[in-house]
């Protein structure tokens, strides 16, 4: 509706004032046509930064710790796509990121991503939905869906990207060792048009 009242208001000045209406409305069709919107622009958006600890599977059956982590992914309107690193550590670890070495940043500042894995013990990476985060938190219970294409077994950390957009999304991962517990800083950015 803008453009139509932005196109007749340039019409009714250009043939009032102009010697050759026909060509003027030419061009000012063009012009409006191929406008570019320069409100449209796409940033980066930190989602989440958080360092969540994932037992191994003998200090969850003795200890009652958890096996698994589940972390909820509050994409905004306007996202296009969103991108991951998962970073493991020795459960006695206190190391995180410098803030010039966070995702968000080496995203915003176009550089190479890095991920500085502190243990060679793996991880199972999984995107689930809301439907099904309740059975993937249950140690020992393997009866969940998950989106297959995002998912990884027995990796160590690794930066990942998805463009799946639904707002019930979480991030799920298991420790599959028996005796090694482990610390996972999980960082998610999202990209898009934020205005």
């Amino acid at each position: 509706m803008r453009k139509i009242f932005l196109l007749l208001t340039f019409l009714i000045t250009n043939f009032t004032f102009s010697q050759s209406p026909a060509e003027d409305l030419g061009k000012s069709l063009y012009n409006l046509i191929n406008r570019k919107d320069n409100t449209s622009k796409n940033f980066y958006k930190e989602i989440v930064n958080e360092t969540v600890v994932i037992n191994s599977s003998s200090n969850a059956r003795f200890s009652g710790g958890k096996t698994r982590s589940g972390i909820k992914i509050n994409l905004p309107v306007g996202t296009i796509k969103w991108v991951y690193r998962i970073t493991l550590l020795s459960a006695k670890s206190y190391y995180s990121y410098p803030y010039e070495q966070t995702l968000f940043n080496l995203m915003s500042n176009n550089q190479k991503y890095i991920v500085n894995n502190q243990t060679n013990y793996g991880v199972d990476f999984y995107i689930v939905d809301d439907f099904d985060i309740s059975n993937f938190l249950q140690t020992g219970n393997d009866n969940f869906k998950y989106y297959k294409n995002n998912s990884k077994l027995n990796t160590t950390g690794f930066v990942g990207v998805c463009d799946i957009l639904t707002d019930n999304l979480w991030i799920g991962i298991k420790n599959p060792n028996i005796t090694e517990g482990l610390k996972a800083i999980v960082e998610v950015v999202a990209f898009g048009n934020f205005n």
